[in-house]
């Protein structure tokens, strides 16, 4: 049985709205609506997982998810969902921390004169730390290995999935470091 309840409403949405971007966002909510009654993607279909909060608590959270590409690993298996989140979450919060570390120096109190803007940036930069907990990385760095016999099919999965996570990871955080960096103090 088909849900007909998409199209009634976008029709009672189109005769009722005046407001172009009240229409928009409400098409925009509808397409949301129907692409998630259309159920969980297949083979071949890229798959959005929320993935919360990074780090480990010790600063800048950021929140976002993460869209798990239709790749596969080999044929017909698609990548494993965990080991691509766990290699993009790594790779993006030891790349974003080395980033704030070489941005975050702070000459002082920002009382010295002179310096005030310098201590501005450091402090705008230092409150963008995400903090990482090294003992995860290092077990998913255990976990997702490269089996050296290469006789495990499920492990090469495995380390294909994380290391194209890893490959991801690095891409979105160089774009949102520029984007941090046009946001900074001058």
């Amino acid at each position: 049985m088909k849900n007909y309840s998409i199209p009634m409403m976008a029709l009672a949405v189109l005769s009722g709205c005046a407001n172009l971007q009240q229409l928009d966002s409400t098409l925009t909510q509808i397409k949301n609506v129907a692409s998630q009654q259309q159920g969980s993607a297949g083979v071949g279909q890229s798959t959005t997982v929320p993935v919360g909060r990074l780090g480990d608590g010790t600063g800048y959270q950021p929140q976002f998810n993460i869209t798990v590409p239709a790749k596969n690993c080999r044929k017909n298996v698609p990548l494993d969902q965990q080991a691509y989140i766990d290699g993009f979450k790594d790779k993006y919060v030891s790349v974003w921390d080395q980033f704030i570390v070489a941005h975050d120096s702070d000459p002082g109190s920002g009382l010295i004169p002179g310096l005030e803007k310098v201590h501005a940036r450091a402090k705008f930069f230092k409150a963008y730390f995400i903090g990482m907990d090294e003992v995860s990385v290092i077990q998913h760095g255990t976990k997702y290995a490269r089996d050296v016999t290469d006789s495990n099919l499920g492990q090469m999965c495995l380390t294909a999935s994380y290391g194209q996570g890893e490959i991801d990871g690095w891409a979105l955080v160089n774009e949102n470091e520029q984007q941090l960096l046009l946001a900074a103090p001058k």
